[in-house]
């Protein structure tokens, strides 16, 4: 949840993530699992993104240590792909 202070000290307030975190048996990690499955990325991802947070985004996480053994290849490789297709906008 440090991600999500980040992001609310920089004027975003990313109440949807908030939300699935409270309704998550799991919080944060199933939340993620869910986000990298989901066929495109979330509005909190690019909302992130225009603030020049992506490294604080679930996205960043996944492939990040000691995170980055908590997800699966393919959802690493589409965490990846997430971010080389923003950083092309």
């Amino acid at each position: 949840m440090a991600d999500v202070k980040v992001a609310q000290a920089h004027g975003y307030n990313p109440t949807k993530f908030k939300s699935m975190a409270a309704n998550d048996p799991k919080m944060s990690a199933g939340v993620a699992h869910k986000l990298l499955a989901a066929p495109h990325w979330q509005e909190g991802f690019a909302r992130r993104w225009e603030l020049g947070l992506v490294d604080h985004t679930i996205e960043a996480r996944a492939l990040e240590e000691p995170w980055r053994g908590l997800f699966s290849d393919d959802e690493r490789a589409e965490a990846a792909r997430r971010i080389d297709a923003i950083s092309k906008h």
